[in-house]
C-alpha cells in the first residue's frame, strides 16, 4: 500500500497528470454527447439503456478523477498489499 506521501508523488507525476486529464476529457466528451442527444433511440427502452450506460461511464470517470488517498487507505483490506 502506498503511504500518503507516495500517493501525492504519484499524483504529481506528468504521466499521472496526463492520465487524469485524459479521463477528464472522456468524461466531458460523454457529457457533450448526451447533450447532443447522441444516446437517443426510437425505442424508449433502448434510449433509457443507452443513457444509463453513458451516465454510468461518467460516474466512473468522476469517481476515479476524484480519488483521494483517504479513499485508498479506507479500502486497504479490499486492495490488499500491492508491494512488488
Amino acid at each position: 500500500m502506498l503511504n500518503e506521501n507516495e500517493y501525492q508523488e504519484w499524483r504529481a507525476l506528468p504521466a499521472t497528470k496526463s492520465f487524469f486529464a485524459y479521463l477528464n476529457a472522456c468524461r466531458e466528451d460523454a457529457k457533450e454527447a448526451w447533450a447532443l442527444s447522441v444516446f437517443s433511440a426510437e425505442s424508449p427502452t433502448v434510449e433509457a439503456l443507452k443513457n444509463a450506460r453513458a451516465l454510468g461511464g461518467v460516474v466512473v470517470y468522476q469517481e476515479i478523477i476524484q480519488l483521494a488517498y483517504e479513499d485508498l487507505a479506507s479500502d486497504e483490506e479490499y486492495i490488499g498489499d500491492v508491494s512488488p
